[in-house]
């Protein structure tokens, strides 16, 4: 039992870490800069919007490797966040890299199929308000 509880507090610390790092790339104008290098087509507010659903999909992540949400939830959560253009647009531009575990893959694969089911429904570009000027 106390292996398991290391292991997760150590998967734990080690997402937290990774969040504290995505926190900062949208909080700091100038750390933000550095980030979006990997994203130059985006604005400032859309890769803000592009760093929280990757924050997002994490924290879904790291509650699925813990066994803390099932796969059967995890798929409809999956299924409704995809059906929104921003979750959609986000793994075009970055699709999950992680799966050096079972569970990693298993969310890889979850959230390529909920994509593809959304990618293959009219576009739901509508559902994002426009900024002046776009």
């Amino acid at each position: 039992m106390g292996t398991v509880l290391a292991t997760e507090k150590c998967l734990n610390s080690s997402q937290d870490a990774g969040r504290a790092l995505l926190k900062l790339a949208i909080s700091d104008e100038d750390l933000r800069e550095v980030w979006r290098a990997e994203q130059p087509k985006l604005d400032s507010t859309q890769f803000k919007q592009h760093i929280f659903v990757n924050l997002h999909l994490a924290h879904l992540a790291t509650l699925f490797e813990l066994g803390r949400l099932q796969q059967e939830h995890l798929e409809a959560a999956l299924k409704v966040h995809f059906a929104n253009s921003y979750y959609k647009d986000s793994w075009e531009r970055g699709r999950w890299l992680r799966d050096n575990t079972e569970k990693e893959r298993i969310f890889r694969v979850l959230c390529e199929n909920a994509y593809s089911t959304a990618a293959a429904q009219p576009s739901a570009a509508a559902d994002r308000p426009q900024a002046a000027g776009r």
